[in-house]
Order: C-alpha cells, then structure tokens, then sequence
C-alpha cells in the first residue's frame, strides 16, 4: 500500500443523503430556513440586531445545558 491510500479517508457510500430520499431531505431543510427566516426578521426589527445576536447565543447555551437533564429513554 502506498502512503496516499493511508492519507485519504475513505468516504462511506452510505450517508443521510443516500439513506433517505433527498428530495425530502432538501423539502425539510428549506421548511427550516424559512421558518427561521420568518421568525428571525421580525424579531430582529423589533428588538434590535444587537440583542438578537448577543441573545441567541445565549439562549442557545441555555437549552444545550437543560438538554444535559433529560432523560434518555424518552
């Protein structure tokens, strides 16, 4: 085996994209950015893109942390 074999990753054939059928996966990722579209514009405008941008980040930090008290079975 030469040293490029061993450089380069192998790259699974199976992926989520493969698994799944990608017209519904690019169907829902377009439903989640214009979800986030439509409810980060107005917010923005009414409370400023500084607390958006300083609050998000925060809030973001906030529910990763309560994610750690859920349990696990569902």
């Amino acid at each position: 085996m030469s040293i490029t074999e061993h450089s380069i990753p192998r790259v699974s054939r199976y992926n989520f994209a493969t698994n799944a059928r990608a017209e519904l996966y690019v169907g829902l990722v377009g439903v989640m950015e214009a979800v986030a579209l439509f409810l980060v514009m107005p917010v923005t405008q009414r409370i400023g893109r500084r607390l958006v941008l300083g609050g998000g980040p925060f809030i973001c930090c906030l529910l990763l942390l309560a994610n750690l008290f859920l349990p696990e079975g569902g």
